[in-house]
């Protein structure tokens, strides 16, 4: 047989005004609230440590990152010289300017040479050699083999390489 619900307005509290007794079984009518200080300070710690071992290694991925994005943004500057020299039948050619910048470069005849677009590498990168060209002319043919070291400040490196026939690798 079912037990009959009981109104708990009508039971008497206890000494302490928490809970009223029902029987062999008490009813909790409150719950403590929040954390214990100690609760608390230990949660900090663990994630002061979490940042202590998380910060080194996002900080080197971004640096790796950053090469990875560099040497991609490259890549793809060198293969859009190929197919603008192809495209408006012209000698274009990538140009190191300096250690942190280069351009691409235009020329109707292949000696005289207009920049088009010069842009910087991210801040912490370098390339070598400073003074590479990589030149195409109104085939799409580069004039010879030529590589692009790309290094970040950890001294990570990245080598673009393009063949003669334009292929791009990066590596």
């Amino acid at each position: 047989m079912p037990r009959p619900a009981v109104n708990l307005g009508d039971l008497p509290l206890s000494a302490e005004g928490t809970t009223r007794h029902h029987g062999p079984r008490q009813v909790r009518l409150t719950s403590p609230a929040g954390f214990s200080l100690v609760s608390v300070v230990f949660g900090l710690q663990l994630i002061a440590i979490a940042a202590l071992i998380a910060v080194p290694k996002i900080s080197a991925y971004r640096t790796q990152y950053q090469l990875m994005s560099a040497s991609s943004q490259l890549g793809f500057e060198i293969n859009r010289a190929r197919m603008q020299a192809v495209g408006q039948n012209k000698w274009v050619q990538i140009k190191m300017l300096s250690s942190t910048q280069y351009a691409r470069q235009t020329s109707a005849n292949g000696d005289n040479f207009t920049t088009e677009l010069a842009i910087n590498l991210p801040n912490g990168l370098t390339a070598s050699p400073t003074t590479g060209t990589i030149r195409f002319d109104k085939r799409g043919i580069a004039s010879v083999n030529n590589t692009i070291f790309l290094t970040n400040s950890v001294s990570q490196v990245k080598a673009i390489t393009t063949n003669v026939l334009g292929r791009i690798n990066i590596g």
